[in-house]
């Protein structure tokens, strides 16, 4: 369903900011999976930047989180789609993840390719101000699913 929702028509965010810039600031829970020495779930703090383009909107991703000897850290670049639902933005999205991991047991920090899905619902606050809810399910090393609350900001749209 995800892929019929990215080749739809037109999406939500090109017909409010359309080859505009977007920066976001997201915090919430990590939670871990069939990852070596990594058993609790950590705060995360993420931080993205995006711009529209033909293939709906493209993004870059960078989230960390620490805590009890483990430092874990997101690099992720994709692609989003924002649908119109009811007054709401409904968001799927999809890429590649570098995973930085360090953590008790292992020397230095290793490094895992891998890929990650989400999606979330945004809702308009002001002018191009966003409260935005983000699921982000990432896989290798393990699995993992980031849940987070934050704001989006379309300077484009403060006018």
């Amino acid at each position: 369903m995800a892929f019929f929702l990215f080749l739809s028509s037109k999406s939500w965010s090109q017909e409010k900011g359309d080859g505009k810039l977007e920066i976001y600031l997201e915090g919430g829970r990590l939670l871990p999976d069939q990852i070596d020495a990594v058993d609790e779930t950590l705060g995360m703090i993420s931080l993205g930047l995006g711009w529209a383009t033909p293939a709906k909107s493209t993004y870059l991703q960078y989230g960390t989180a620490s805590d009890a000897g483990v430092k874990y850290q997101d690099y992720s670049l994709g692609l989003r789609k924002d649908i119109a639902v009811s007054g709401l933005a409904s968001v799927v999205s999809g890429g590649v993840s570098v995973i930085g991991l360090a953590r008790p047991g292992h020397e230095g920090t290793n490094y895992y390719l891998g890929g990650h899905f989400g999606g979330g619902i945004m809702a308009l606050i002001s002018k191009g101000l966003y409260a935005r809810m983000n699921m982000k399910f990432n896989v290798n090393p393990g699995v993992a699913m980031f849940l987070g609350f934050g704001l989006l900001y379309r300077p484009s749209e403060d006018i």
